[in-house]
């Protein structure tokens, strides 16, 4: 009797629409997911790009099995978040940056769908997939999977490819033309009963160590792109939502994403802001506290050090405290020095020792969507940032503290970082990755390098 109401249920979702099976009386809410999948590459070379390492005969060995195997747990990553979409198991949307190409993408989508027959045979599958090739020289790009169709989308190109004396160099060594590059900027259009939204996908360029100002400069040029399409769109349309998310290469409070994009922790001035010069506001700061070095970091300090001074108790309140406020750990040292120096006493001393000691190696603590294995800090390089009419319940509305960093346990290694299906694994004693007896590079089988993100809208009908 069962598998013939399954049977029935699955032929009626087949003959109906899309969205049809939900009570369009009734608010309801889309899930909307930002991930960066880490290198997700095909095993055939590309002429064009420097990929060689990905394929049967460069250094990672990277075959058809690892292949699979690594679309295989971008899938668990993706369908076993614990959070269901409007139209069923995992989000309705999936934003995703190192993607080589549409075949990965298929191979994904494809890899999603079975996995939704088998878990939820009731919801509806992923069928629509936006990529477009782009000039980047690594040949990782940006792409959407999506339940809901798209009504339009484009790429948006920030500059064209430019021969540059480091890339003539690993144009040399690669045996092919090597070009520096800007990843272009993914918008794609989308309407769910009637409410039209945009979201933008973005993967600016990277930090690299001993990074020039050139390196910044092209991530600032990214972020006054996106400002652009955002103060266009919203010319037009006042009211349109639109949704910014992506893996932007730098923390909330840096200069690109405050000055360039307009980004920032006021959602007060957020609201109030013009569409002619609109601000933003990012999601980041709902659960982070980027104010380093406040009042309240001080205040908590004091308290910490008058208790353990007093009774030689350590209080785990306090301390997690200050904790929470902590996030760039070389400001972190240089405070507790300062303390170091403030206050007098073996007692004291000791106390902040203990916290220095504990706060810096407690590697647990979520701070951010990428752990820098080289600095040994975390970064929340992945956002997902909005318009101020994505805060007035009309259309699309966010819906407050659904914003999420997924770091379940089995997307982290024994350490409580990323569990990436690493090309690098940082080795900190020889300062250089991880290597097998046979001198090739160790790779971790795992997830990604970074945690996926999420956030949850309402929908207003």
């Amino acid at each position: 009797m069962m598998r013939l109401i399954i049977i029935c249920a699955l032929l009626l979702t087949l003959t109906t629409p899309l969205l049809s099976t939900n009570n369009t009386n009734n608010i309801t809410s889309l899930l909307i997911m930002n991930y960066n999948v880490e290198h997700l590459m095909d095993f055939q070379d590309n002429p064009i790009t420097m990929d060689d390492e990905y394929t049967p005969f460069g250094n990672l060995n990277w075959n058809q099995e690892k292949f699979r195997e690594k679309i295989d747990h971008i899938t668990q990553a993706i369908i076993n978040n614990q959070e269901n979409g409007l139209l069923g198991l995992g989000p309705d949307i999936i934003v995703c940056e190192e993607v080589e190409n549409k075949f990965v993408l298929k191979a994904l989508t494809d890899s999603l769908n079975k996995q939704l027959k088998e878990k939820d045979p009731l919801a509806t599958s992923y069928n629509e997939i936006i990529h477009y090739d782009t000039e980047d020289y690594v040949g990782i790009e940006v792409g959407i999977i999506s339940r809901i169709p798209a009504i339009h989308s484009q790429t948006h190109v920030i500059h064209k490819r430019n021969p540059t004396w480091y890339y003539k160099k690993a144009s040399e060594f690669y045996g092919k033309t090597i070009y520096s590059t800007v990843r272009d900027i993914l918008e794609a259009r989308f309407s769910i009963f009637d409410k039209e939204f945009i979201i933008l996908g973005n993967h600016w360029p990277a930090q690299k160590r001993g990074e020039t100002e050139f390196d910044a400069i092209k991530r600032f040029l990214s972020a006054q792109h996106v400002r652009k399409i955002v103060k266009e769109r919203l010319k037009d349309e006042p009211k349109l939502d639109i949704i910014i998310l992506g893996d932007f290469n730098t923390d909330p409070e840096k200069v690109a994403l405050n000055n360039g994009l307009h980004a920032i922790d006021d959602l007060k001035a957020v609201r109030k802001s013009p569409p002619e010069e609109p601000l933003l506001y990012n999601l980041n700061y709902s659960i982070f506290n980027y104010n380093l070095l406040s009042k309240e970091f001080y205040t908590a300090m004091d308290r910490f050090v008058s208790i353990f001074s007093t009774t030689g108790k350590w209080d785990a309140t306090v301390f997690n405290e200050i904790i929470k406020k902590m996030y760039d750990k070389r400001k972190a040292r240089l405070t507790i020095r300062t303390f170091l120096n403030k206050y007098e006493g073996k007692l004291v001393k000791t106390a902040l020792t203990r916290l220095k000691n504990s706060l810096f190696n407690n590697l647990n603590q979520k701070r951010g969507t990428f752990w820098f294995a080289k600095y040994k800090r975390w970064q929340t390089l992945d956002s997902i940032i909005l318009t101020r009419t994505l805060f007035d319940r009309t259309s699309l509305a966010y819906i407050s503290k659904s914003y999420k960093i997924l770091d379940h346990d089995f997307l982290k290694d024994e350490n409580g970082l990323p569990y990436g299906y690493s090309k690098c694994f940082w080795d900190e004693k020889n300062r250089t990755c991880q290597k097998n007896s046979d001198g090739t590079i160790h790779i971790r089988r795992g997830y990604s390098d970074h945690f996926p993100i999420i956030a949850r809208f309402r929908i207003y009908r």
